[in-house]
């Protein structure tokens, strides 16, 4: 199992680390790719515990571990200093290496471990930065797959399993999130009047000022042409309405070099977690209906879905 979480003690909700968003590592199952990886590691070392370690913040480590048996709850791994322990446990050799993305941030570690002593050489420390590098582009290449190559949004595919996670994650904890679908009014007519390419710069400039706008944690994705959905956590309906009233003034007040006299509005429906019984899909028409009604109101506005409990009594 691949686990990238902070726990917050004080309430004890699960939540995911900002910088490792886009890579869709939150509480999946271990898939082939890091399971080889792991597998191979333990075979080349000839040690039982590989590891991949993904964290963002002291206050939470999150580990993808492949091992033989693995530990019991409890047990300690000491940090060690190359191959000499610095404090007594379980584990008598430990060896990591960062993992190092792109643009330079340090998301965790990689390393093998074993209940024996044993030591390290300069070759053990450059093998184990190329398995750390094919981590590494595995998750990249998790990354490119997810984002929609104009806006760099998610895809719809990646936007609605996170909407699947965030309605199991509602059942388990009863944490509130709010899903908004907008859509760019009048879309045709810009690029029939100004062209795809002046299009292209509008689709790209409207998912800018919704990021600037957004929270850590939370999510957007381009569901087709020009409508966009944003996941927003920890957000009732009047917290996501809030929110999604910036981004609509955002939306309103933004200009395009060379097109002083091009404007750009959206329409907002919002509609509250719930546990679906069709789960994502329920969820996402109940926002593109209250979407619907912004766009028969006038558009340029939000509108809220109906409370869910009362939408699910009703089938």
């Amino acid at each position: 199992m691949i686990r990238a979480e902070r726990v917050d003690p004080a309430r004890d909700v699960v939540e995911p680390l900002p910088a490792l968003a886009g890579y869709d590592v939150f509480d999946t199952a271990l898939e082939s790719a890091f399971e080889e990886i792991t597998s191979l590691m333990r075979r080349v070392f000839g040690m039982p515990i590989a590891a991949i370690t993904l964290r963002e913040t002291p206050r939470r480590t999150a580990a993808a571990t492949g091992s033989e048996g693995g530990f019991a709850d409890g047990h300690t791994a000491f940090c060690f200093d190359g191959a000499r322990p610095v404090g007594p446990g379980p584990v008598c050799a430990r060896f990591e290496v960062p993992l190092r993305m792109r643009d330079g941030c340090d998301i965790g570690m990689l390393g093998v471990s074993d209940l024996r002593p044993r030591d390290f050489s300069d070759a053990d420390t450059a093998l184990l930065h190329h398995f750390a590098d094919l981590v590494v582009t595995q998750l990249e290449l998790r990354r490119i797959a997810r984002q929609d190559a104009l806006t760099g949004a998610l895809t719809r595919h990646a936007f609605e399993e996170a909407a699947h996670r965030e309605i199991a994650r509602h059942r388990r904890t009863g944490a509130p999130v709010a899903l908004a679908i907008f859509d760019l009014d009048h879309f045709k007519a810009i690029n029939d009047t100004h062209g795809h390419p002046v299009g292209d710069v509008v689709l790209r400039r409207v998912v800018g000022a919704a990021r600037a706008s957004l929270r850590d944690g939370d999510l957007l994705g381009r569901l087709g042409g020009e409508e966009f959905g944003l996941i927003l956590h920890a957000a009732n309906l009047p917290d996501a309405a809030r929110a999604a009233d910036r981004i609509r003034v955002e939306i309103e007040a933004a200009v395009f070099p060379g097109q002083p006299a091009l404007r750009v509005t959206a329409s907002f429906g919002i509609a509250a977690c719930a546990p679906y019984p069709d789960g994502a899909a329920d969820w996402i028409a109940m926002a593109d209906a209250a979407l619907y009604d912004a766009k028969r109101d006038g558009r340029n506005r939000c509108r809220l879905a109906p409370d869910p409990a009362e939408a699910l009594s009703g089938r």
